[in-house]
């Protein structure tokens, strides 16, 4: 996996001290929420260089596989949910970036061809990765102007 130990530790430290301020939630859910927001983080985090399994990301959280499920559709999502939701978050940050590629930022997404991008971003958008580069592009350049404003 790509995640370092060291991250995860981190992470699962973090997690650890968040679930002791949420006030009047019971123990089951408290430690559904910190692992639903595991699970998150460690797609987010390995989804940057590789395409994560649901094995690699049981294995990082200390669950069986099937626990993993069963955890995602109690909170009513699914792995491949969370990985395309890790996925489009991504998506959004590297397509700002004109120094990549499309194909580039396919690959570097996990998808094994830049068509299947292609298709995934016309399901989430309604456009091409192009289209869709242009309107972020637009927004951003907008934002800008009007915080200089």
């Amino acid at each position: 996996m790509a995640c370092s130990d060291q991250t995860l530790r981190l992470i699962r430290l973090y997690l650890g001290r968040l679930s002791h301020t949420l006030n009047g939630v019971n123990l089951i859910q408290r430690k559904t929420f910190t692992n639903f927001r595991t699970i998150e983080r460690t797609v987010r985090c390995a989804s940057r260089t590789t395409c994560p399994s649901l094995q690699s990301v049981a294995k990082a959280v200390s669950m069986s596989p099937r626990s993993l499920q069963r955890l995602l559709t109690q909170q009513g999502t699914s792995f491949s949910q969370v990985l395309e939701g890790s996925r489009r978050q991504r998506a959004v940050k590297l397509l700002v970036r004109e120094d990549l590629s499309i194909s580039e930022i396919a690959r570097m997404l996990g998808y094994s061809d830049p068509s299947n991008f292609g298709r995934a971003v016309r399901k989430w958008t309604g456009q091409t990765p192009r289209q869709w580069r242009a309107s972020l592009l637009r927004d951003r350049r907008q934002g800008i102007a009007h915080r200089m404003s």
